[in-house]
């Protein structure tokens, strides 16, 4: 079965970050190039990155990139600050477990 290409870009957090929904979709991905990731250092490299699927994925993922692209897998606002709450509250617990300890 041959790959093709959906993806070329040069941030690892959003290529990993399709290659998680590709994967949650039950596409077969290949990210390549993330190695190459903290070998470039200083060296601007645009395009290292690059996704790849099964040629009959294609299509899906090509999709799947253009609702990414839409803000369609975004968080709503009350997700997002429902996160933030929980997170506040988390780091306040662990403040109160250090000072309890000492």
């Amino acid at each position: 079965m041959a790959v093709k290409s959906v993806y070329r870009g040069s941030d690892y957090f959003e290529a990993q970050l399709l290659k998680g929904i590709m994967e949650q979709e039950g596409l077969q991905v290949f990210l390549q190039g993330a190695a190459l990731q903290g070998a470039m250092g200083e060296v601007p490299a645009m395009g290292h990155l690059s996704i790849d699927v099964n040629d009959t994925d294609q299509d899906r993922a090509t999709e799947i990139i253009a609702a990414y692209e839409r803000g369609d897998y975004a968080l709503d606002e009350g997700l997002d600050d429902a996160l933030d709450d929980a997170l506040d509250d988390k780091r306040d617990n662990q403040k109160d477990d250090k000072s309890d300890n000492k």
